[in-house]
């Protein structure tokens, strides 16, 4: 009997300096990817990735779609190293991930997805420059903890929880103010952590409403094909296998939270054996390993790992 495998892919925050130079010297088809990539952007994205300062990669306009690179290429190195594609059941990405999760389903081409993340991020950052927002990490609270928390700030302004990403680690964004307030009130709650995030507004927040509105129009023009097999959404943590809920998915997640703990915990239920974790990092698969450790776990952003795995 085949095992039950899903592929998930990265998101925003996983960019590092360097992704990809090794598989780029190395691999001429992942070379192609990138040099045709930057054709497509019209600007050098190779150099970002490869050499600039991390500071610039980490600017929305250059990490979306160097992650939707980097996640893609380091799939096609695993299919051209194993000689196989992976049979997975499901598939899932983190945020900007689920682009990559959509081109990995044949929803949409590389290409046309890497133009559409581009003018996701600029729009994201338009949205930015048009709102006075932040976001914040919460380690070691429950969710119900960080609820009352957030629901304290209710009628005040912009507060929402926009990432669930474990059983005590979620993301608030809105406001300055109201996160600066909530972070405190997180420490007092006997938060372990709180780190202020190096962002440039409050993703996964209404106050994304101009992207949201933007990339509604955008997403109406765009063919997009029936997945080849579910993808799970960010927005409901469930799958979608019609093309009119994927598309409305992509359109959700900018102003609705990221609910991957529930994405995680979905795979759990639907008896998934492995999940391979494609792009830079390993922060889904290192959340898994802890909530599930039973579940086999695949990373695989270099070709040493590649080595690792055949060992």
């Amino acid at each position: 009997m085949a095992e039950i495998s899903t592929v998930i892919f990265a998101g925003q925050g996983a960019q590092k300096v360097g992704m990809c130079k090794t598989l780029y010297d190395k691999y001429p088809f992942i070379k192609s990817l990138i040099d045709k990539s930057c054709d497509v952007l019209n600007y050098d994205i190779k150099t970002i990735m490869f050499e600039g300062t991390q500071e610039k990669l980490n600017e929305t306009i250059h990490a979306q779609p160097a992650l939707l690179i980097s996640g893609f290429a380091c799939y096609l190195l695993y299919a051209h190293a194993t000689g196989k594609e992976i049979n997975a059941s499901l598939t899932a990405g983190l945020s900007l991930g689920e682009y990559t999760s959509c081109v990995y389903s044949k929803v949409i081409q590389f290409g046309q997805c890497l133009s559409l993340v581009d003018k996701r991020a600029r729009l994201m950052q338009e949205a930015c420059d048009k709102t006075k927002g932040t976001m914040a990490s919460i380690i070691g609270l429950k969710k119900e903890q960080v609820q009352q928390i957030v629901a304290s700030f209710e009628g005040k302004g912009v507060l929402v929880i926009s990432n669930y990403n474990s059983t005590d680690q979620f993301v608030i964004s809105g406001d300055i103010e109201l996160v600066k307030k909530a972070s405190e009130d997180a420490s007092k709650a006997g938060a372990k952590r709180v780190i202020p995030l190096n962002v440039a507004g409050a993703y996964h927040s209404p106050l994304m409403i101009h992207a949201h509105e933007q990339m509604h129009k955008i997403l109406q023009q765009e063919h997009l094909n029936k997945p080849s097999i579910p993808i799970i959404s960010n927005y409901s943590s469930t799958p979608n296998d019609e093309v009119e809920k994927v598309r409305a998915a992509l359109q959700n997640q900018l102003i609705k939270p990221v609910r991957w703990l529930q994405t995680l915990n979905y795979l759990a239920k639907s008896e998934v054996e492995t999940v391979y974790e494609f792009g830079p990092g390993k922060v889904t698969t290192g959340i898994l390993k802890r909530l599930y450790p039973n579940m086999k776990c695949i990373s695989i952003s270099s070709d040493s790992d590649l080595t690792a795995q055949s060992e």
